[in-house]
């Protein structure tokens, strides 16, 4: 006796690991994140922190007096596990256009499973950017997001700013992002990775006012700027605006390193499967996966609101 795997439609657990990575790993704004693997539940961050500001005291032989602190700081991140689970039923195509594309006889496949499953990445990744900057602090079916983190630290920067107002100026979202740039430690204001994650909307506002107000201090006019769903650079800054997806009226300025990315991707459970049920007769898609979220320094934050 032998196997019979002539029904197992392989490629997708061919490309296993890479269909999950890309699924989990690549959602834009998530890809500048302090990337944290082989988490299955909850893992302690440890990282160094300057209390002070080195105090230099001249060169003495012996036992110098002590200068400057050092502190230890920890805190936790938690994973929750997820999943995506679908079937689907390729006699159903017959009825409709994609018949074209079926095979004689009774189908066990389908002739877009490539681009099926592309759909489904970029889905994932889309839930996952909203999960990451979710105000929720989180359950069994999500993970906390940075903004329900942040909303419990008294070391973030508060701002109070209507961004959903319609009556802004291109002078009003510069007072109060150069006043959101002026909150961060003077140390940060040059860090090359300083974002300004912003709901899709407010950045398309922002672009509108700059635009009327005849600020071209970068190309706005570039095809790809329109809309406003693309990062761009606010004018006299090192601060990338990132359309991503921000809870309305909410924005954030951080550097991208700031936040962390928690997952697995080491065990068994991490996995991306397509592949034909021969008892039940449906082709079925699952992925499943875990995922949480922190960040490092809450006064590296500015969260405006």
């Amino acid at each position: 006796m032998a196997f019979s795997v002539s029904t197992i439609n392989g490629w997708v657990n061919e490309n296993n690991q890479t269909v999950l990575s890309a699924a989990i790993l690549e959602p834009k704004a998530l890809q500048g994140f302090f990337q944290m693997p082989g988490v299955k539940y909850k893992e302690q961050i440890k990282y160094l922190g300057i209390d002070t500001l080195p105090n230099l005291i001249a060169y003495a032989c012996g036992d110098p007096t002590s200068s400057g602190t050092t502190s230890l700081t920890d805190k936790d991140i938690t994973v929750v596990s997820l999943m995506q689970y679908e079937e689907l039923c390729p006699e159903d195509l017959n009825a409709t256009s994609f018949q074209l594309g079926m095979k004689p006889g009774m189908n066990e496949d389908f002739s877009f499973e490539q681009e099926y499953v592309k759909l489904k990445i970029a889905t994932i990744q889309k839930a996952i950017e909203g999960y990451a900057f979710s105000t929720s602090s989180g359950g069994t079916a999500q993970p906390a997001g940075i903004l329900s983190i942040a909303g419990a630290d008294s070391d973030v920067n508060d701002r109070s700013f209507v961004w959903s107002a319609t009556t802004w100026t291109a002078s009003d979202y510069f007072a109060e992002i150069y006043g959101m740039y002026n909150d961060l430690p003077v140390d940060l204001q040059n860090i090359q990775d300083l974002m300004l994650y912003v709901p899709h909307a407010i950045s398309r506002k922002m672009l509108q006012t700059i635009i009327v107000a005849g600020n071209y201090h970068i190309d706005f006019t570039d095809p790809k700027y329109q809309g406003g769903n693309v990062p761009w650079i606010f004018p006299g800054t090192n601060i990338t605006v990132f359309p991503t997806q921000m809870p309305a009226n909410n924005v954030m300025l951080t550097p991208a390193s700031n936040l962390i990315e928690a997952y697995d991707l080491q065990s068994e459970f991490d996995s991306a499967r397509l592949w034909w049920d021969e008892n039940e007769e449906r082709l079925k898609f699952k992925i499943k996966f875990r995922i949480g979220f922190n960040y490092f320094f809450g006064d590296y934050i500015v969260w405006s609101r």
